[in-house]
């Protein structure tokens, strides 16, 4: 259960970022990637 916890951290703290980029600076981070 620990891992599952882990990756879903990770998704949130990589989503809050990716929108915070959209929010900020009008770039999307997962489709420049």
């Amino acid at each position: 259960m620990k891992a599952v916890n882990l990756v879903t951290l990770l998704l949130v703290i990589i989503g809050a970022m990716n929108w915070g980029l959209v929010g900020a600076f009008d770039f999307n981070l997962v489709s420049a990637l």
